[in-house]
């Protein structure tokens, strides 16, 4: 389930996953950026991912089919999580050129707001 938290950045968009993502969680996710975003302007993302039915982070996005276009309006992406495997996904992320990812423990939130909100990343 997604769920859509608020913001302490306009432009950031906030969410927490926990349990299985759906096609109405995408379609959710998609109708916020849409209306807050456009097609076309860059934004952040801070996710919190707790408990996730067997799943990674690959799948989390599959599962949500999220428009493959929102991907060049991403600056940043911090996850906030201590399941193991989150460190590790982020640091595929980082393999896109425009895009910065870095995973935190739920116990440094401060330090994922912090870090996602400041400028300074490769798209920008």
């Amino acid at each position: 389930m997604l769920e859509i938290i608020p913001s302490r950045d306009r432009m950031t968009v906030a969410v927490q996953f926990s349990g299985k993502a759906t096609q109405t969680d995408a379609d959710k996710l998609e109708r916020y950026v849409a209306e807050h975003y456009g097609n076309n302007q860059k934004f952040n993302i801070l996710a919190i991912i707790k408990d996730v039915d067997g799943t990674n982070l690959m799948g989390m996005v599959n599962g949500l089919k999220f428009d493959a276009k929102r991907m060049n309006q991403f600056n940043k992406i911090a996850t906030v999580s201590n399941l193991p495997w989150v460190q590790s996904m982020a640091s595929l992320g980082n393999m896109m050129p425009a895009l910065e990812v870095k995973a935190f423990s739920e116990q440094d939130l401060e330090k994922a707001w912090a870090w996602v909100i400041t400028s300074g990343n490769k798209a920008m």
